[in-house]
């Protein structure tokens, strides 16, 4: 076996010309052997095959071989993760995508905040000392937190003005101590002040757990062509046709980009998926000036597996560059669900999709206790991850929201709706008419049927109560001389008096004016009586 420095992204093997140790077959003398590559440290490399004898020497056949882990930057562990072990009085807070001062979004717009004396631990593999806290501060003005690993102190740094993505403590010591360490986050707020943990960041060790990856601009597995331009924030190209390829392992990414001096105008750019048509994303900056940490584009979600990502400038009228701060890869596995954003201009927060978020952005609102297993929404990270101690550079979270509606479930949902309103309005139409043709029937008088009887008899002969009553309803309402209302016929009513018609001519005395008139046939007597 030899050593050597590896990376990925460039060919798979790489031929070497041997010491003189190597020619006498004594491979145990190439320990030592290094080149150039991934992550300024030495790892083992296989010895895959051991040429022929070419004239008195031989070549080595060498595969450099680095996992993700090895050549990823940093990992990013979100205040949602299960791993992270709060005390008591912490709350969770959802919504948290907008800007502060001139610093993006929460990471995945979530954070957790503490108004008392409290702490977090979170337990990890990684090396000893690349490790920082980062947060919120509201109102820049120093607070009391203190950070340990292995129960040993590391630097705290305060803020000096209002920002997301606040390192609040941390270093970048090297060589560090690898293996598992214990990180604790003690926090004690002053005055009733409101202290926010957003996410951490380490630097893992090889082969460690899926988690969600951070390569930055000047990570070796990126691939620029050849008019990419290297700055204090990252690259840029302000060429048209400029590429940029990736390879990586997972179902997700982000590309973080940042806007630098006072340049008006907007620029548009493509990517791809493993071969699949380019899809469009703009940068727009009319609303926004020199920031950094903007999410130009998230990927939807993919198999978790190894996926290509190329992406291609297209040009701007008004000379504004495409950039990249930044790749998050999303690799691990503990709920996250993104939402794609390509097509829209950047300026509009990234669709968040936690499971329990719909609150209005404003002030935080705690939506949770501390140790529910949230899962996590859109993305917005920090900038400048390997910044210095003071606060990373003001890195609005200017985040692409554009996932594209779901047509067909849009379009269930609104016939649905004309279906049901169409049926209320038959239904209510059906009602209307019944009810007008019952009041049509009600008021239409019945024919008087009577069959000539007895005298005796013509005391129980009434007309239908219901003709009756209704008659006598009109007649008073015309009249206007009853006090009755039209609620029904009157409660109490004396009973009509009969003219009986006879053949003597002798009529009965007048009714009073109380009194209903109720005319009945003569009654004859028998001719054959007389």
């Amino acid at each position: 076996m030899i050593t050597g420095r590896l990376c990925i992204g460039f060919p798979p093997i790489q031929t070497l010309q041997p010491t003189e140790s190597l020619l006498r077959g004594d491979l145990n003398n190439a320990i030592g052997f290094s080149f150039s590559g991934c992550n300024h440290e030495t790892l083992p490399i296989m010895i895959l095959q051991v040429d022929e004898p070419y004239g008195n020497r031989r070549r080595l056949i060498i595969l450099r071989r680095c996992t993700l882990m090895e050549v990823a930057n940093l990992v990013i562990v979100d205040d949602t993760s299960p791993a992270i072990k709060y005390d008591s009085s912490w709350r969770l807070y959802n919504n948290e995508g907008a800007t502060l001062g001139q610093t993006g979004g929460a990471l995945y717009n979530t954070l957790h905040g503490t108004k008392s004396h409290t702490k977090f631990t979170f337990t990890y593999n990684g090396t000893l000392g690349s490790l920082f806290v980062v947060g919120t501060t509201r109102t820049g003005s120093p607070s009391s937190w203190n950070c340990t690993v292995d129960k040993k102190s590391i630097p705290n740094f305060q803020p000096k003005e209002p920002a997301n993505h606040f390192k609040m403590c941390g270093t970048t010591a090297s060589p560090g101590v690898k293996g598992n360490h214990t990180l604790q986050f003690e926090v004690n707020p002053l005055g009733g002040e409101q202290i926010f943990f957003d996410y951490i960041l380490y630097t893992p060790e090889p082969e460690s757990g899926p988690e969600d990856l951070v390569f930055d601009s000047n990570n070796t597995q990126l691939q620029y062509s050849q008019h990419w331009v290297s700055t204090s924030l990252g690259h840029v190209t302000s060429t048209a046709g400029e590429k940029l390829e990736f390879d990586f392992k997972g179902y997700s990414l982000t590309w973080f980009g940042f806007l630098e001096g006072n340049a008006a105008g907007n620029a548009s750019a493509t990517y791809s998926l493993d071969g699949v048509d380019p899809i469009t994303f703009i940068v727009d900056t009319n609303k926004q000036s020199a920031l950094t940490d903007l999410v130009f584009f998230q990927t939807p979600t993919l198999d978790l597996a190894n996926h290509h990502l190329e992406v291609v400038f297209q040009g701007s009228s008004d000379g504004i560059p495409l950039s990249l701060n930044r790749i998050v890869v999303q690799n691990d596995t503990f709920g996250i669900r993104l939402t794609p954003t390509p097509l829209n201009t950047i300026g509009s927060r990234m669709g968040a999709t936690l499971s329990t978020t719909s609150a209005t952005h404003g002030e935080p609102i705690a939506t949770s206790s501390v140790n529910s297993e949230t899962p996590k929404p859109a993305l917005s990270t920090t900038s400048g991850i390997h910044g210095e101690s003071t606060p990373s550079k003001p890195t609005p979270s200017v985040n692409i929201q554009t996932h594209k509606p779901a047509l067909n479930s849009n379009s269930g949902i609104i016939a649905g709706i004309i279906i049901g309103l169409v049926a209320v309005s038959i239904c209510t139409a059906i009602l209307i008419r019944r009810r007008m043709r019952r009041r049509i029937n009600d008021s239409r008088p019945e024919p008087f049927q009577h069959t000539p009887t007895a005298v005796e008899q013509q005391s129980s002969i009434r007309r239908p109560r219901k003709w009756a009553e209704r008659t006598t309803f009109i007649f008073r309402s015309n009249l206007g001389s009853s006090t009755e209302t039209a609620s029904g016929p009157p409660n109490r009513r004396r009973p009509p008096r009969l003219l009986l018609h006879q053949d003597s001519g002798v009529r009965v005395p007048q009714p009073d004016e109380e009194s209903e008139i109720i005319e009945v046939p003569p009654t004859y007597g028998s001719l054959e009586g007389k």
